[in-house]
């Protein structure tokens, strides 16, 4: 997690690491950056509707799918996921439900 006042580097300096790490594993890293004060709890991760039982992706997900297309093999590309804004509890504590303390994604689904 970066952390600091605006104008100070943040941006680039993941950018500049992103890069140079594509340089050494010899793979393109390719970043997804979202604002989570831009959109809804929602929509950014995913609903249930109650009436039909109908599950709906939100943005996070959809890009979780990406990110399993490439542990698949398809692609040799890293993807960063980077949450731009400033720290809210309220997505950071469903981001925090998400992962163990193994640092592992756990996808909870229905």
């Amino acid at each position: 997690m970066m952390v600091g006042p605006s104008a100070t580097g943040k941006t680039e300096a993941w950018k500049i690491l992103l890069a140079a790490l594509g340089r050494l594993e010899g793979s393109e890293g390719v970043s997804y950056v979202i604002d989570p004060k831009a959109i809804s709890e929602n929509s950014l991760y995913n609903t249930l509707d109650p009436t039909t039982w109908e599950w709906n992706n939100g943005l996070f997900t959809n890009i979780l799918q990406k990110v399993i297309d490439n542990v698949r093999g398809q692609d040799t590309k890293q993807h960063w996921i980077t949450f731009y804004g400033d720290v809210d509890p309220k997505w950071v504590e469903n981001l925090n439900r998400c992962c163990s303390a193994l640092f592992l994604l756990n996808c909870f689904i229905g």
